[in-house]
C-alpha cells in the first residue's frame, strides 16, 4: 500500500524532501552518509567476491570458502543497510507530511468550531432578548387586563 509520500508527484516529492532537509538537516546527513558508506561497501563486496570466484585465490589469509562467505556477508549486509537507510528516510518524510496534514486539519476544525461558537452566542443573545421582551409584554397585557376589569 502506498503512503502519502509515494503518492505525490516527482516534483512534490522533491519539495517534501527539501522541506525535510530544512527541518532535520543532521538526521538526513547521517542517513545520507550511511547510504554512501553502504554503496562503497556494496561495490567492494562485489569486486572482492568476483575476484575470489574468478581467480580462485584469496586476498585475505584463510581458505577460499571462508573468503567467499565473508565477501558475500559484507555485500548482503551493506545492501541491507542501504535499503534500510533509504526506507527510513522515506518513512520520516511521510511522517512529516502526515503530521503537517493533521495540523492543517486540526486548525481547520478549530476555526469551524470557533465560528460555530460565535454563531451560537449570537443566536442565544437574540433568543434571550426575545424571551425577555415577550415576558414583559405578557406582564403588561395582564396588568392592563386587570386594570380594565
Amino acid at each position: 500500500m502506498k503512503n502519502k509520500y509515494q503518492r505525490l508527484s516527482k516534483e512534490d516529492q522533491k519539495k517534501a524532501k527539501a522541506e525535510y532537509i530544512k527541518r532535520n538537516p543532521y538526521v538526513y546527513k547521517r542517513f545520507h552518509r550511511l547510504a554512501i558508506t553502504c554503496l562503497i561497501g556494496i561495490i567492494y563486496g562485489v569486486l572482492v567476491l568476483i575476484f575470489d570466484l574468478v581467480f580462485r585465490k584469496s586476498l585475505l589469509v584463510g581458505s577460499f570458502t571462508l573468503n567467499v562467505v565473508l565477501d558475500s556477508f559484507v555485500f548482503i549486509l551493506c545492501l541491507f543497510f542501504y535499503v534500510f537507510s533509504k526506507d527510513t528516510i522515506n518513512r520520516q518524510i511521510n511522517k512529516m507530511l502526515v503530521e503537517d496534514l493533521r495540523k492543517e486539519q486540526i486548525n481547520k476544525w478549530e476555526k469551524e468550531r470557533k465560528a460555530e461558537e460565535k454563531a451560537e452566542k449570537k443566536s442565544t443573545k437574540k433568543t434571550t432578548v426575545k424571551k425577555t421582551t415577550k415576558k414583559k409584554s405578557t406582564k403588561v397585557s395582564k396588568k392592563t387586563s386587570k386594570n380594565k376589569e
